[in-house]
């Protein structure tokens, strides 16, 4: 049976009403990188942090996967009590009942009163291993007059990277556990660790099928990291991961293409110590077919461009050998073949001669 947010509170006992409804999205004033982040909060509602009256502790946790190291701060939606006096503590752990790997304490004169909003928690910087699980922990000794967590529930996963847990009387469980709802804690974590420029791809822009082309990339990683890369040839083949390379090396790959086309390559890459990942714009191939043919008439319009050579026709007339084919084209219709051609003579703008022409 799906439960509401007004059940599950009755039954928890950890949800405090604020005022009125709405769903608010947060800002942070903060110049670093928002890495993992859920921004919608009800006003009207909250996950509670404190002691209650009857000794049980109420810890609220955040798990969510860092794309990036290191983990500088997170911002929180929170608010407390005019009578609070104990302060709050949030913290980071790699499981839930583990150590805190990093940890910040605020009084309350510091944390929002009475309406939620974000704040920051600026605890000292840890290393954290990309697309592992991490945990934000919010608790507080504070009994009843506690902390206030801003939270959004939502048939639709918003975060499908994490979810809130909640901890009490001993035992640690999903807030969503039972219910139709997913539930998260509005929530943001930084990294300072800014992203570089991706690489150029460098390599032909056309050729033939089933011929190999070499491409190559050079990259510069963040702090002179060794770094990964693997390879999309957009034709459904993606290599494996390669490396390591050094920072600053040269890095090339061989593909042949089974099918004429247009294919975009693009590279992933990714640095061995810090995580940052990134992709390089595509490199934009075109795989043609040759075909031999004999080639006379009058055209007009000769351009050239990497090796191929396109006319537009005024009467031209084109025999293909294999299959064997006459072609008659008129009228500005466009013919491309490859520069290096087998045998060819063009006066003003009359050409004969035998081309190695791309279909």
């Amino acid at each position: 049976m799906q439960k509401s947010r007004v059940t599950k509170a009755a039954v928890c006992g950890i949800l405090f009403l604020f005022v009125g409804t709405g769903i608010i999205s947060g800002v942070s004033g903060f110049d670093e990188i928002v890495d993992q982040h859920q921004d919608n909060f009800y006003t009207g509602q909250g996950f509670t942090v404190n002691v209650n009256e009857y000794g049980k502790e109420h810890v609220v946790a955040q798990s969510f996967k860092p794309s990036m190291t290191p983990l500088t701060n997170v911002d929180l939606v929170i608010s407390t009590s005019v009578f609070a006096t104990l302060p709050v503590i949030v913290s980071i752990r790699d499981s839930l009942d583990g150590n805190d790997l990093t940890s910040i304490t605020t009084p309350p004169d510091q944390i929002p009163q009475d309406n939620a909003s974000w704040h920051t928690f600026d605890f000292p910087d840890i290393t954290v291993v990309p697309e592992n699980t991490y945990y934000i922990i919010i608790r507080s000794n504070q009994t009843i007059y506690g902390y206030f967590i801003g939270f959004f529930n939502s048939l639709v996963d918003n975060y499908p990277r994490g979810a809130a847990w909640s901890y009490y009387d001993g035992n640690w469980t999903l807030w969503d556990e039972g219910s139709n709802y997913f539930f998260d804690c509005a929530f943001k974590t930084y990294s300072n660790n800014q992203p570089p420029n991706p690489p150029i791809i460098n390599g032909p822009t056309w050729g033939q099928k089933n011929v190999n082309y070499t491409f190559c990339i050079t990259w510069t990683s963040p702090e002179s990291d060794d770094f990964y890369c693997r390879w999309n040839w957009s034709d459904g083949t993606i290599s494996e991961w390669l490396g390591p390379y050094s920072t600053g090396q040269t890095i090339c790959a061989n593909h042949s293409w089974s099918q004429k086309g247009t294919y975009e390559i693009r590279v992933n890459l990714i640095d061995v110590y810090h995580g940052v990942e990134i992709y390089t714009d595509p490199h934009i191939f075109n795989v043609y077919e040759l075909k031999r043919a004999i080639i006379f008439g009058r055209f007009t319009n000769l351009s050239e461009e990497g090796g191929l050579n396109t006319i537009e026709a005024i009467n031209l007339r084109l025999i293909f050998f294999k299959p064997f084919q006459f072609v008659h084209y008129t009228n500005g219709e466009k013919i491309t073949y490859f520069d290096d051609t087998i045998k060819l003579m063009i006066l003003n703008q009359f050409i004969i001669g035998v081309v190695n022409g791309v279909t």
